[in-house]
């Protein structure tokens, strides 16, 4: 047997150079990983570490898909933001994830022997993270802490997590089932951000203590009209009544979550996605899906009304102003930016082929709060890559987006199957709006951003799956 064979046949008879920089890069970050958590924790917490880990390791071999919905089950800690940092319990998590990744990695290539890359964007991501590495080199060189910088490319492993969502959820029941516990996660993380806000503002007084508040919501908004727009787009494909409601209440709550971010942007997405999914809700299906926008709006209004209390006026005030502002010039957070992006393209100019390193402040004037700011973060993720990275490997992470939501559109417009066509369209509205949100924030390479990634890729490429699994005998629809 594969598994009984000695690891020196594993290795002699690995013949594809892809795999073993693979394998060599895996080399790499376990030790960056040890090193890390040896770093960043007391010693007496690495028990924890390796047990979460090697709990994750056991569900890998015996039974994978569970180790799937662990994950989907627990990243709810990891992307609220606490306001003192991360907690003991979440850098364990944190890292767990990452340790039982890289086994499944492992376990995957070098055990069982299975290929990796089945695709153009497979490999444009794999040669993007082999190049990782080397913007280290630029970070350092310019000045950026080795920690700081490790603890910032790490996110972009978590992208990875979507070849064994390919691998595993195989069936229309374990795809049910995963949708279903990430809705719950995300759900969860809506009320807790109302919830939130609601306590930041029980003593508010003036419009600006509302606007302000909004940082006491942990959660970045994206996620909220994410989910709105995977709702909207559910709620116009489904039949069944009882799922019916349960997604409107789903809807409901994250267009509110949304709604307390004070962003801006993730308020018209929300709008969009909504009229988005009207237009190309099935005919028989548009009639329920207007009622149920008529309501979740009506929700809406008469819960800020029912809750806001004598604040409900200013609040009216402050949507009204921050919609009417969109795309206005004199807005003081869109100058600010556009300072901010100005010093951004300078510095990109400077360094157009390698960039500045991930992690290497600028300094910018901020008009908000009328001082200068030293900042790694750019409020727009393409111009923030490109500073970071260089324009070629912002290239080459952009071109593996574009490339997976081509095959959104493939997969929507040759599915024949509802699950798998409404799949499709959700995928292709959540990149939209993956892509739209990084025009007015930064959302590729921070952690809630991966997790984004990862979600919508792993879920697109279940559709072969579940056809496969739906007709055994016959030829898949998105081949035809």
């Amino acid at each position: 047997m594969n598994i009984q064979q000695t690891a020196s046949t594993y290795i002699h008879s690995l013949q594809s150079p892809l795999t073993l920089t693979l394998i060599a890069g895996i080399g790499i970050l376990f030790s960056l990983l040890s090193s890390f958590a040896v770093y960043s924790l007391s010693l007496e917490w690495i028990p924890l570490v390796l047990a979460f880990s090697i709990g994750g390791i056991a569900l890998i071999v015996y039974k994978p898909v569970y180790w799937l919905y662990f994950v989907a089950a627990t990243m709810r800690f990891i992307l609220y933001d606490e306001e003192d940092g991360f907690s003991i319990f979440e850098l364990t998590l944190g890292l767990s994830y990452l340790m039982t990744l890289l086994f499944w990695l492992f376990w995957y290539v070098i055990v069982q022997r299975k290929t990796l890359v089945r695709n153009k964007p497979d490999m444009l991501l794999i040669a993007f993270l082999c190049c990782i590495p080397f913007n280290g080199i630029i970070a350092y060189t310019n000045g950026v802490d080795p920690v700081k910088w490790f603890r910032e490319i790490h996110n972009y492993i978590f992208i990875l997590y979507y070849f064994p969502i390919r691998e595993y959820i195989t069936t229309k029941k374990e795809l049910i089932t995963l949708l279903a516990i990430i809705a719950l996660a995300f759900m969860s993380l809506s009320i807790q951000n109302i919830l939130a806000y609601k306590r930041a503002t029980t003593d508010a007084k003036y419009a600006f203590q509302l606007i302000f508040a909004r940082s006491a919501a942990r959660v970045n908004s994206v996620y909220f009209s994410l989910c709105a727009a995977f709702g909207f787009v559910a709620l116009s494909y489904m039949k069944k009544n009882y799922l019916r409601v349960l997604l409107t209440m789903f809807v409901l709550i994250t267009v509110v979550a949304s709604l307390t971010s004070m962003a801006r942007t993730s308020w018209v997405i929300v709008i969009a996605s909504a009229l988005f999914s009207m237009v190309f809700a099935p005919r028989n299906n548009r009639v329920f899906f207007t009622t149920a926008l008529i309501t979740i709006i009506v929700s809406t209004i008469g819960g800020v009304m029912l809750f806001g209390g004598k604040n409900v006026g200013i609040v009216k005030k402050i949507i009204d102003k921050r919609l009417s502002s969109v795309g206005k010039l004199n807005d003081y957070s869109y100058l600010t930016r556009v300072n901010e992006n100005e010093v951004a393209l300078e510095l990109i100019q400077q360094y157009p082929l390698g960039g500045n390193g991930i992690g290497k402040d600028k300094l910018h004037y901020d008009l908000v709060i009328k001082n200068h700011e030293y900042a790694s973060y750019i409020h727009n993720g393409y111009i923030s890559l490109a500073y970071k990275l260089g324009i070629p490997m912002a290239l080459l992470f952009f071109s593996f987006l574009g490339g997976y939501t081509i095959l959104t559109l493939q997969f929507f417009f040759r599915s024949y199957d509802k699950i798998s066509k409404g799949l499709a369209l959700c995928c292709f509205l959540a990149m939209c709006v993956y892509f739209v949100s990084n025009i007015a924030g930064c959302v590729f390479d921070i952690r809630q951003g991966v997790f984004i990634t990862f979600i919508i890729i792993g879920l697109l490429n279940t559709i072969p799956n579940i056809e496969k699994s739906l007709h055994p005998d016959g030829e898949l629809s998105w081949q035809k």
